[in-house]
């Protein structure tokens, strides 16, 4: 593994940021991270906030949320909407205490809008309006996901082309602030916000392709079933496909093979294509911030060896002695 040239790093206390695909490592990073060093974790994955999701979100097991302490992981109600806003107040207020406790914060996750609104801020956006949001989601359930979809590229085309057809919450939030506004939610993000109060280390995990492609792919095969029993609980719940957690990878295929809808196999290569997307989307979104220090990885995964890299890019709060030992290996 070997890591590419950034920016010098300000000798003072922050928090650490570690971002990347889905399936590069980035939890198992984190981990090792935190072991190494007094630490908390802090989720950046917007579909890992929700409860009853561990399997098709690949939630941090509970034995390693014992032994670190995580935040803002599986805490949400199904149905209840969570904004990148929302996010980043809860997000800088655990960062903070966890500073203010003399720790190091760990921020992992994929969401990118997430993280830009806890690192940089966003501009403040209008309240939610119920009735304006039930329209749209109306027009979503009688009309389709892409017909929603189709209404945003006519009003803000660079917000159409970040939010996928499926995730019909996003679509409803960034229509729902033109309607308000009269202004592209690609626009106000433009505008920008409040920086938070505290510096941070950005760190990427990038793969060739084709070794992230069969780590997606394994990664799809391990969670199936666990991703068809979790759809299979909220349908059981009552909770509806258009709700918040429905915008999770795979749960509106897996809730369409368990109507019948389609075969097992055609679920399962749903999962894996919908999530090879996504991913592409990730890269694309992270490749353009430079303050991302890229750690090149290869198989097999040594996510201590990425943990050591890390380690000695950044300061260590006092109290952080008994570092273990960086592999040795060629990286």
């Amino acid at each position: 593994m070997k890591d590419s040239a950034g920016p010098d790093f300000p000798e003072k206390r922050s928090a650490v940021v570690i971002v990347g695909p889905t399936a590069s490592g980035k939890s198992a990073v984190a981990m090792e991270l935190a072991r190494s060093i007094p630490a908390e974790i802090v989720n950046a994955d917007s579909r890992q906030v929700y409860r009853g999701l561990a399997a098709c979100t690949s939630l941090p097991s509970e034995r390693e949320r014992k032994a670190v302490p995580h935040h803002l992981y599986g805490f949400l109600d199904p149905d209840e909407p969570y904004s990148a806003g929302r996010y980043a107040r809860e997000a800088r207020g655990a960062v903070l205490a966890i500073l203010k406790r003399g720790r190091t914060p760990i921020v992992a996750g994929g969401t990118g809008l997430y993280i830009r609104a806890l690192c940089d801020g966003l501009a403040e956006l209008p309240e939610r309006k119920e009735e304006v949001r039930k329209t749209l989601s109306d027009f979503a359930a009688e009309r389709g996901p892409a017909a929603l979809h189709r209404r945003l590229a006519a009003v803000d085309p660079v917000s159409a082309e970040k939010i996928p057809a499926g995730n019909v919450q996003r679509v409803v939030r960034a229509l729902e602030v033109h309607a308000l506004t009269g202004r592209p939610l690609a626009e106000w993000h433009r505008s920008g916000g409040k920086p938070a109060p505290f510096e941070s280390f950005f760190f990427g995990l990038r793969w060739d392709r084709e070794v992230l492609k069969a780590r997606i792919s394994e990664r799809c095969a391990r969670i199936l079933d666990g991703t068809l029993s979790e759809a299979g609980e909220l349908l059981a719940e009552g909770r509806m496909t258009s709700g918040p957690a429905f915008q999770s990878l795979g749960l509106r295929a897996a809730a369409a093979r368990l109507r019948g809808e389609s075969s097992r196999k055609e679920f399962a290569r749903s999962l894996a294509t919908d999530t090879l997307r996504y991913a592409k989307r990730q890269i694309t979104w992270f490749s353009r911030d430079a303050r991302v220090r890229w750690l090149d990885l290869s198989e097999p995964f040594d996510p201590s060896a990425a943990a050591g890299i890390i380690l000695r890019e950044i300061p260590v709060p006092a109290g952080g002695a008994g570092r273990r030992p960086v592999s040795t290996r060629e990286f």
